[in-house]
């Protein structure tokens, strides 16, 4: 393999990710932890895979086509967010990179490099849940599902591509430091958009066209439009063709826009830039509850980046309430007071997100750990910064519940008093002091507890599982609340052992 070529780069990437791994995890731990999920995804696909094997036929159905084709869209709109965010991180991460582009290295072979790592790393996304759906289906003799594999690989490759194309188009039209907050925006926006369509399904009452009846218009089965779901299904030209469009939309970006990324990457280099100091009078207030929260709210509004991850999971609650508000009689299928335990679940992510933007980001911790206070009591006028617009935002939605006389109320009311005090009293004990602008990248969670950060993601699945058993009268209801009680015992012992990462 020559040195500075296309494959010894990627070869040596991978060498340092797996290095970075190593350093990180033991590898016999996250190989056991792999192998065990993977088996448990295995068991769970086998058992539902086995209900409907009798009503497959090697025949392709056009309903089965419909399935499929529904099924590779959402694969790829999520697959096209997430290559714009690795695009971005390839642009913004140094790390070697301007070492690469000073050095005899092709500049193509180093694009080139970068952009198959995009590529990989939206096939390791994909990866575990494909990987078990296919096995699960060939056990059962549905060896079709065998072209999910290469269907998969030309799905990352376009995905890539266009997400490679969309970052550079708009470092071009509105300069690095816009496209770094707009493709954050825009990359996380595919889930809100997501989640909004599956709402007005629900609001609208649609259906998919193979059952409005036999005057609805279809294409044929022969009908190009079912070539992306042939091809998933191990039709040899859909998949071939599939391949080679994956293959060539790759090689063209490459080829047309590696002189585009060495200039992108130059105009990475000059993002920071100093803040325009402040014009007009300033006004200050006493109280310390009020100055914290003040600071953390306002922090909060001028860094768009993380104000749109706080609003995009506040838009989620959006068809929460209209449905609350117009009445449960609109969500057909689903037992009273579902739409609380879904208020529950998303009260649980806001206020994990809104704890640690409130907490761990702070650029100058120093400054704080200078203030003539009690040592640790900042963080906990922190945590309430961070859980009263919270409080403020969904207790209307809880109070609506109460007054509809919806049962299990007090249940749906306890769970979410519950989930928003422990994840946020967790991230609390887990926060290491971290600048705004690492927050969500990898480093902002590179110094995590990774004994916390599993406690709280089993808290998270208790506060949920108790909310929805207690509500709907089912005895683990009361053993899942016993474990969203234990949890955070367990966690203040953890927390006791390792001692706090704040100095303030």
């Amino acid at each position: 393999m020559r040195p500075g070529s296309w494959l010894w780069l990627v070869r040596h990437d991978l060498r340092l990710g797996w290095r970075d791994l190593a350093a990180r995890w033991n590898p016999r731990l996250v190989a056991a932890l792999v192998l065990g999920a993977l088996g448990v995804v295995h068991l769970v696909l086998w058992l539902l895979l086995r209900e409907v094997r009798l009503e497959l036929s090697d025949e392709l159905h056009t309903a089965l086509l419909w399935v499929v084709t529904g099924g590779l869209a959402l694969a790829f709109v999520l697959a096209l967010g997430f290559g714009m965010n690795r695009s971005l991180l390839m642009l913004f991460e140094r790390g070697d990179l301007d070492l690469l582009l000073s050095s005899p290295v092709s500049a193509r072979a180093v694009f080139a490099s970068r952009a198959t790592g995009v590529a990989l790393s939206v096939l390791l996304a994909f990866a575990p849940f494909v990987v078990p759906l296919v096995s699960a289906g060939v056990m059962l003799g549905l060896p079709r599902l065998l072209g999910l594999y290469p269907a998969l690989l030309a799905l990352a490759l376009v995905a890539s591509s266009l997400g490679l194309l969309v970052v550079l188009c708009l470092v071009r039209l509105v300069g690095a430091r816009a496209t770094r907050t707009l493709t954050q925006i825009l990359s996380s926006l595919v889930g809100a958009a997501l989640f909004l369509a599956y709402y007005f399904v629900l609001l609208t009452g649609w259906r998919p066209p193979w059952q409005l009846g036999d005057g609805a218009p279809l294409p044929g089965p022969d009908s190009p439009l079912w070539w992306p779901a042939r091809a998933a299904l191990a039709e040899p030209l859909p998949l071939a063709i599939g391949l080679m469009l994956g293959a060539g939309l790759f090689w063209l970006t490459v080829a047309l826009t590696h002189r585009r990324f060495v200039a992108g990457t130059q105009a990475a280099l000059s993002v920071r830039r100093r803040a325009a100091a402040h014009r007009g009078s300033l006004r200050f207030r006493g109280g310390l509850l009020w100055v914290v929260f003040a600071k953390e709210w306002r922090l909060l509004r001028r860094d768009p980046y993380l104000l749109s991850q706080t609003l995009l999971q506040v838009l989620y609650l959006i068809p929460l309430a209209f449905f609350l508000f117009r009445g449960e009689d609109g969500f057909t299928g689903l037992p009273p007071g579902a739409l609380g335990v879904g208020v529950v679940l998303l009260a649980g992510t806001l206020a994990s997100t809104l704890t640690r933007i409130c907490v761990a980001a702070e650029d100058a911790p120093e400054l704080l750990a200078a203030a003539p206070l009690p040592r640790g009591r900042l963080r906990w006028l922190k945590l309430g910064a961070a859980l009263t617009p919270l409080w403020l935002l969904c207790l209307p939605l809880v109070t609506t519940l109460a007054l509809r006389g919806t049962p299990g109320w007090w249940w749906i009311l306890l769970g979410f008093a519950g989930m928003t005090l422990s994840v946020g009293v967790i991230n609390v004990w887990s926060a290491h002091p971290i600048p705004r602008s690492d927050l969500f990248k990898r480093q902002g969670y590179r110094d995590r507890d990774v004994v916390l950060t599993l406690i709280e993601a089993l808290l998270i699945f208790a506060w949920l599982g108790a909310t929805w058993g207690l509500v709907v009268g089912a005895w683990w209801g009361w053993l899942a609340l016993a474990l969203g009680l234990l949890l955070p015992g367990v966690a203040y012992g953890r927390y006791r052992e390792q001692g706090s990462g704040l100095s303030y």
